[in-house]
């Protein structure tokens, strides 16, 4: 008997049923099907609508109750010292404000070089364009731990440091499509580009 009351909610919750046409999702229609499929089973329309009702209500309460946690804290595996007294803390702490902007810059990271990608097929960006796309977080875990002061170089993929550097995404893809709106004024191209304390990428792997 509980076995076929699953089915039936399973059903008549449309979890086994494909989207067609891709309207699937708008209300009317997920209504027209639910009050057809109850109808095929023999139960009342009422016992469908008081279902979906209390289904959407759960939800909305359990996505109420949830208790978001404002930081945690990683362990670090310890250093080998060499005459060094004290070596790196062995652990972190990562806030939930933190944890927000790395992952923002990490998307708007992938979704530039997805877009330099395109253009690069499209034969917009000429030359070499070295992407970065599945790095992201190497530039911005090194920019976490560094200071805004401190100065920094890398080899290839030089556009997620050139981000975090500081530098908009519109500056980077006028650099990659040779514009003069581009921090180097359109001349340095995929691995010559430069911000505040930060002098681009070079050919040394």
């Amino acid at each position: 008997m509980r076995k076929m009351l699953a089915a039936v909610s399973r059903v008549l919750s449309g979890a086994s049923q494909k989207p067609r046409h891709g309207l699937a999702t708008l209300p009317s229609l997920v209504s027209i099907s639910r009050l057809k499929q109850s109808s095929h089973l023999g139960l009342p329309k009422c016992w469908d609508y008081s279902h979906s009702l209390k289904t959407r209500q759960a939800s909305r309460v359990l996505v109420a109750s949830r208790n978001f946690a404002n930081d945690a804290t990683f362990e670090i595996k310890k250093c080998d010292l060499h005459r060094l007294e004290e070596g790196p803390p062995v652990t972190t702490v990562l806030t939930r404000e933190d944890g927000l902007k790395y992952y923002r810059m990490m998307q708007t990271v992938r979704r530039m070089e997805l877009k330099a990608d395109q253009l690069y097929k499209q034969k917009i960006i000429r030359g070499f364009c070295h992407l970065c796309d599945g790095q992201e977080a190497c530039c911005v875990g090194l920019e976490a731990g560094i200071n805004p002061t401190d100065h920094l170089i890398t080899a290839y993929r030089a556009h997620g440091f050139t981000f975090t550097r500081g530098l908009s995404v519109r500056e980077i893809l006028a650099e990659l499509t040779g514009r003069k709106g581009g921090c180097a004024k359109g001349k340095g191209g995929s691995m010559h580009m430069y911000a505040k304390n930060f002098y681009g990428g070079n050919g040394i792997v």
